[in-house]
């Protein structure tokens, strides 16, 4: 983040850190492997990073 965007915010920086917190809790195997199944495992990631993040800021 600092060499792509080093005037970035706290709070963007965070976010980009975040994104990937216990992305390997939810396997991909675990899904379809299809279109409708990589979606569907993106949005499950997207859920559990924002609790993650959320517990880990407050």
């Amino acid at each position: 983040m600092e060499d792509f965007a080093p005037e970035a915010s706290e709070h963007l920086k965070i976010a980009a850190r975040a994104q990937h917190i216990g992305r390997w809790r939810i396997q991909r195997s675990a899904y379809p492997m299809d279109r409708t199944g990589y979606l569907t495992w993106r949005e499950e990631l997207k859920k559990n990073a924002c609790g993650d993040s959320r517990k880990s800021t407050f």
